[in-house]
């Protein structure tokens, strides 16, 4: 005997539901199998190399070697932080009183903007000079895009990382609207890239570590994270950011050792090298 509409429509809807529940369940059930984040490191130690490992599971790190990216020598470059700050400025003042931590950042690599929302990505001077003003780019673009930024209309980053330049977007003491809880404890920078599927470039390593080894002589300790390495740092429990190809446990024996070969400078004239303002 047939069923009526009304009661073929409620099994369908019911269906449906049973569908996205099951759904809902199995990505659950993915997401526990994947390996755990390990908060405790060693500078110190040494990484293993595991070439059959996704870069997209949460914490895993995979060595950085000659096949992984390019390498860099630090006589190759020179890190001097262009000063967009006045540029950037949301008219937003937040203290950042005592920051903890250095959380690293993925952005773009490009920018996707709606010309209807953002002037600034269509202006003249943003498509001739992307790269040389891609610091002030990354703040105008989460200005223009309150909701889609996730930031409302916030400049979230103190440090952005191009593929061969570094702006200084906030000064050390405002606080950057990037990592949720972790926004009025850590000094935020961002990288250009999407290191879950590329690797940084030469530039893009060297500036990361010492700009980072600098930060960290300024708050007096090396605590070096990744953003999703951290817990509530983002409402999306699949991000990867910056992702597995950013060598995060690299990253930190790396400042581990710049720290302790700038052990002895001052830090007004460590800041004052690498044009890094704190006001």
């Amino acid at each position: 005997m047939p069923l009526p509409n009304n009661s073929k429509k409620a099994v369908d809807a019911l269906l449906s539901i049973l569908r996205l529940v099951l759904n809902a369940f199995e990505r659950l059930l993915k997401a526990s199998s994947m390996p755990q984040r390990d908060y405790s490191f060693s500078l110190n130690s040494t990484e293993k190399q595991n070439s059959t490992t996704s870069p997209s599971l949460v914490g895993v790190q995979l060595v950085d070697s000659d096949s992984h990216g390019e390498e860099y020598a630090p006589m190759d470059f020179k890190l001097e932080c262009i000063n967009v700050i006045e540029e950037s400025n949301d008219g937003k003042y937040r203290k950042l009183i005592k920051p903890e931590k250095v959380l690293i950042h993925r952005i773009g690599p490009k920018l996707n903007c709606n010309s209807k929302e953002c002037d600034y990505c269509e202006s003249t001077n943003a498509k001739a000079n992307s790269e040389h003003n891609f610091g002030l780019h990354v703040s105008k673009w989460f200005q223009s895009h309150p909701k889609i930024g996730l930031t409302g209309g916030s400049t979230p980053y103190h440090f952005v990382i191009g593929y061969s330049k570094t702006f200084q977007c906030l000064p050390l003491k405002d606080c950057g609207v990037h990592a949720r809880r972790w926004n009025t404890k850590a000094l935020a920078i961002a990288v250009q890239g999407d290191f879950n599927h590329e690797h940084p470039t030469a530039y893009q390593k060297y500036a990361v570590d010492l700009l980072s080894a600098s930060l960290c002589r300024f708050i007096g300790a090396v605590d070096v994270w990744g953003h999703t390495e951290l817990p509530e740092a983002t409402k999306d429990p699949m991000k990867r950011c910056p992702g597995a190809y950013m060598y995060m446990n690299n990253r930190r024996i790396a400042v581990r050792q710049l720290w302790d070969e700038n052990k002895c400078r001052e830090i007004p004239y460590i800041l004052e090298e690498y044009n890094i303002a704190i006001d």
